[in-house]
């Protein structure tokens, strides 16, 4: 095993600054963007059975992250800190933006597509963090045993790899519940993605050793992951409140 980590090292040692920068934004960015969309156009495909709908779906979906990215590139020019809209702030935004764009466009319940979203999100959110890897951001403390970070020049943990595995645990388990329509009514499973996906961010915050410390031991991203993990509760209740008022 320690050979084998060695091995990756001395390849992540071996990566120039370019290539590493290009890899990244082929995760971070194409590969992103990519799987998401095709998956949402497969979510509605299995419930309408329409081509023609499921392509505008996705395309629809394409849309929303531009919408979502030129607004973060904003962000960014205005600020100076692409962290305000990165990772979970990042999916917050576009499950709002792509529900919206979506579900207006197709006239399709607004609650189903931002279930579609959420899960058409997280396995390609899983895929997009190995690019940080190699990029060598947003990683844990310094380890002897970890992954080589081209930003810190030391090994560190493997906080990205570790949140890759988990989001794919999340998605695998709320993708079966929602196929086999587990969930009481549409937005459920959205709301799920929401407080599942925002925890775990806290959760890595704590052990991301880049990022400076705001509150405790939270970062800016961290504090955004804490709210999104709030806004996912309060939709989850306001969910519940209404299905029993109406039963």
């Amino acid at each position: 095993m320690s050979g084998m980590i060695q091995a990756i090292n001395d390849f992540l040692r071996f990566i120039p600054a370019e290539i590493r920068s290009i890899i990244w934004y082929t995760f971070d960015v194409v590969l992103l963007v990519i799987i998401a969309c095709i998956l949402a156009s497969w979510y509605l495909f299995t419930k309408v059975k329409s081509l023609k709908k499921a392509f505008l779906c996705g395309l629809l979906a394409f849309i929303a992250f531009v919408v979502v990215i030129i607004f973060a590139l904003l962000i960014e020019k205005m600020t100076g800190n692409v962290v305000l809209i990165s990772g979970v702030t990042y999916f917050t935004f576009y499950l709002l933006c792509a529900t919206i764009i979506i579900s207006k466009y197709l006239r399709y319940d607004i609650l189903e597509i931002a279930d579609i979203a959420a899960l058409a999100y997280l396995p390609a959110r899983a895929i997009n963090v190995i690019g940080c890897t190699v990029e060598g951001c947003c990683q844990g403390v310094p380890a002897e045993w970890g992954l080589y970070s081209a930003i810190l020049r030391t090994n560190v943990v493997p906080v990205q790899l570790y949140e890759s595995v988990a989001i794919f645990v999340i998605w695998s388990v709320l993708n079966l519940l929602y196929k086999h329509h587990r969930f009481s009514c549409n937005g459920k499973c959205a709301a799920y993605c929401l407080i599942f996906f925002g925890g775990l961010n806290v959760f890595t915050d704590i052990f991301t050793y880049i990022q400076p410390k705001l509150i405790y031991m939270l970062s800016v991203e961290g504090i955004f992951a804490f709210l999104t993990m709030v806004i996912g509760l309060i939709m989850l209740y306001i969910l519940d409140n209404t299905r029993n008022k109406s039963a």
